[in-house]
């Protein structure tokens, strides 16, 4: 499994990026996963069901719908729990802490640029990449227009 992390500022281009990886991946019948990490994020609002289930002490929460299952753990897991777990080819994580196989760091502008930790980014994405080609040593794709070129620099190791 091939690890892409997709970090950056907010409304940068970090899922639109993802998103257009996941297309091309899937395109090519990968396996892919989506990671989205987010100290914010809340899949169980305080008053829905599941939300009323998790404060009378759930430790596990499966909803279901006609079509997907989805299953939240009322603990922060592992990474590597969850890796174990996966059976892909592909997992795309937004906003991982480190760096795994292949960084992405997306970002709208340079200002954002010249603010950011760069160590370990392979190249850049983002609204930044509708301008320039190129940052420093960095290289600058777009995802939009660009997605091939940034799955042959993700596959140069190992095309699948």
């Amino acid at each position: 499994m091939k690890i892409v992390s997709i970090c950056g500022t907010k409304k940068s281009g970090k899922t639109t990026t993802a998103v257009k990886l996941i297309n091309f991946f899937k395109k090519q019948n990968c396996k892919v996963a989506y990671l989205k990490f987010s100290p914010t994020i809340s899949l169980d609002r305080k008053n829905s069901d599941t939300g009323r289930a998790k404060q009378a002490g759930a430790d596990s929460i499966i909803a279901q719908d006609a079509e997907n299952t989805f299953f939240y753990l009322n603990e922060k897991t592992n990474f590597s729990e969850i890796l174990s777990k996966l059976d892909t080819d592909f997992l795309i994580g937004e906003n991982l802490e480190k760096k795994y196989d292949y960084k992405i760091f997306c970002a709208v502008d340079e200002k954002e640029l010249n603010n950011a930790d760069l160590r370990g980014v392979d190249f850049l994405s983002g609204i930044y990449s509708n301008c320039f080609l190129k940052y420093n040593s960095l290289p600058v794709y777009n995802a939009n227009t660009e997605i091939e070129e940034i799955t042959n620099f993700i596959n140069k190791d190992n095309i699948l």
